[in-house]
């Protein structure tokens, strides 16, 4: 059902549910609610970086606790233990930086266990180094 208001919008009925709604252009065609069931979920990460995620889990950590352990490289920090007695893991880091040597993004043995405060003075430093 079609009316019209003096604000230029309309009354409809939504396409899925039936409910009225209101709508501002010729495009609307149903409630918020229905949308939003409707939405599909963008992909936050590309094939890539899950290719790199499927490396890091069944390549680069197994190979990197038999050489190192599983303490961080350059503090020696464990990572915390989670309640069934396992560990969290520490992050994987490139000692060669991937932008300079992205060949050698997949070689293990350029790779380290750095705890979650190294990685990011890690990397904080190299950002500082770029602005400079």
């Amino acid at each position: 059902m079609l009316l019209s208001s003096p604000d230029r919008s309309q009354i409809r009925n939504c396409k899925d549910c039936g409910k009225e709604i209101r709508v501002f252009n010729t495009l609307q065609n149903r409630c918020r609610d229905c949308t939003i069931k409707r939405h599909k979920p963008i992909k936050q990460r590309g094939p890539k970086t899950l290719q790199w995620e499927k490396f890091r889990d069944t390549v680069a950590r197994p190979h990197l606790d038999r050489r190192d352990g599983i303490a961080c490289h350059k503090c020696g920090v464990m990572p915390p233990k989670k309640e069934d007695g396992t560990y969290y893991r520490h992050d994987v880091e490139h000692t060669k930086k991937r932008g300079s040597h992205a060949d050698l993004k997949f070689d293990v043995s350029l790779m380290v266990y750095l705890c979650r405060d190294c990685h990011i003075e890690e990397t904080d430093t190299l950002r500082s180094a770029k602005i400079a």
